[in-house]
């Protein structure tokens, strides 16, 4: 067989061992996981009169659930009833002072803070939190 034939076989022959020897893998796309609330966070806010508002919100995680509370010298303690998360997005529940639900709904924005909005059952009242610990 002459050299050049020989090689051009060789090579077909690599190619052939290679394809073989090759499994096709896929890799399935990640499903993005929930944001984990848990944490201590600076909440700067206003009341609902329009007054700015700041405190700290602490979540932790309980059976069945989360807890927790916001803490401000305007609102006083505010029980946090519920948190639901998915990849970017979180929807807090708390009881006010005066006993009505206070709902705020927060997006994760691209530095770690989460922005939105939080409703006493009346238009919205913009929101900011940072997560501190």
């Amino acid at each position: 067989m002459p050299l050049r034939t020989r090689h051009a076989t060789y090579a077909v022959a690599a190619l052939v061992l290679t394809l073989i020897g090759t499994r096709a893998t896929y890799t399935r796309a990640q499903t993005p996981q929930p944001i984990n609330p848990v944490g201590t966070y600076s909440v700067s806010t206003f009341t609902d009169e329009g007054q700015q508002m700041s405190g700290t919100l602490t979540v932790r995680a309980g059976e069945g659930g989360y807890t927790g509370e916001l803490v401000s010298p305007e609102a006083g303690t505010v029980p946090l009833r519920q948190v639901t998360t998915n990849a970017t997005n979180w929807i807090a529940m708390f009881t006010t002072t005066d006993n009505a639900l206070a709902v705020a709904w927060l997006q994760r924005q691209p530095d770690g803070t989460f922005t939105g909005t939080w409703h006493q059952l009346s238009p919205g009242i913009n929101v900011k939190m940072t997560k501190t610990k």
